[in-house]
């Protein structure tokens, strides 16, 4: 008997980390930021499994390969990922918050002090 609960437990908590990284992993992909000088960013996951966000295509040629989303984790409790979002044209580094309008559309919201401005981003597919 105790074998059993032993595995049901095991298995039940396995589901529920599959489910959480499954959400978390949501943001994953290429995004498109208009608002940015038209760039597109690839969110993606690091070696010490955060997120992180990299412009690989903009107006700006010089914003090209600069992280802008950096050390981004997801919050189950709120169905959010925070961290920080990096400005390329200001140069400056604020806190952000990012929350899923639709599976195809992320808001993201950077904040420092009492000064926020909002991004939305199209999830796009990239042609090889």
């Amino acid at each position: 008997m105790s074998k059993l609960l032993f595995t049901l437990i095991m298995t039940l908590t396995s589901l529920l980390f599959t489910v959480v990284n499954t959400q978390a992993d949501q943001i994953l992909g290429n995004w498109k930021a208009t608002e940015m000088e038209n760039s597109t960013i690839k969110v993606y996951k690091a070696s010490d499994g955060r997120i992180y966000g990299k412009i690989i295509e903009s107006e700006r040629k010089e914003w090209i390969n600069h992280i802008i989303l950096k050390q981004i984790s997801y919050h189950s409790s709120k169905n959010e990922w925070k961290g920080q979002v990096h400005n390329p044209d200001l140069d400056i580094t604020v806190n952000a918050t990012i929350t899923l309008e639709n599976p195809g559309r992320l808001k993201l919201v950077g904040k420092k002090l009492f000064i926020s401005k909002t991004f939305y981003w199209d999830k796009i597919e990239l042609k090889d």
